[in-house]
């Protein structure tokens, strides 16, 4: 691989076309559809090769973020133990939910930020909703599903699907860095616009989202959280 195909990312550690290829691969294991994740099986190497030959398509960027974001919770569900093949099954529920020395070692291994709360293990729930490193924000999601008055469906679509359509104006999760890193993550527009009330007593969203603004620019979003 030469000097043009490799990349840093924000620490500063260098990667590769392969290495970057072999992350966003591994994030489509959460994608429950078999044809969708056969897509975007497809996009990802049609964007590797684009990098590849130093003409890459704006109009790929808002897929890529989510199969970005894919990637990250594959990656967070690796270090707490988690098979991602279930991660987003509709027969799979948390290992949280269940008892033995398995969820002892997922909690020593790990982030504090990926710590199970009381909640998490009280209720009933899918795993994929354990990975974002975001306690009270897991925990407001959890309540809301637990109450009936959120869809988890509905949010694992909006910002986790892959889709044939344009996915500009759509709510998206951003990761810039360590997934397990609450720092390296940031929410656009459209999703504290939809998604606001799971950020509640979870400053730590719109803080890492600000920071990521600032650096770029950009005005802070002003949300009460």
């Amino acid at each position: 691989m030469t000097k043009q195909h490799e990349a840093t990312n924000r620490e500063g550690t260098t990667l590769t076309g392969e290495s970057i290829l072999a992350t966003l691969l591994a994030g489509c294991e959460l994608i429950r559809c078999p044809r969708r994740q056969a897509l975007a099986r497809i996009r990802i190497q049609q964007v590797y090769e684009d990098y590849s030959l130093h003409a890459p398509r704006p109009k790929a960027l808002h897929t890529l973020v989510r199969l970005r974001v894919l990637a990250a919770l594959a990656h967070n569900a690796s270090c707490m133990g988690f098979p991602p093949e279930g991660l987003c099954r509709a027969d799979y529920i948390s290992p949280y939910n269940s008892y033995g020395p398995l969820i002892l070692t997922q909690s020593r291994i790990a982030s504090p930020a990926l710590q199970p709360t009381p909640v998490q293990r009280t209720v009933l729930h899918y795993p994929w909703i354990d990975l974002f490193p975001f306690p009270r924000l897991r925990d407001n999601v959890l309540l809301g599903v637990a109450g009936g008055s959120l869809d988890d469906d509905n949010l694992c679509a909006d910002i986790l699907e892959v889709k044939d359509e344009d996915l500009s104006d759509k709510p998206s999760l951003i990761v810039w860095g360590e997934p397990s890193d609450w720092k390296a993550w940031e929410a656009n527009e459209n999703f504290f616009e939809k998604w606001g009330f799971l950020v509640k007593g979870c400053p730590e969203l719109l803080e890492a989202t600000n920071s990521w603004r600032v650096k770029r620019g950009e005005e802070r979003f002003v949300f009460e959280v």
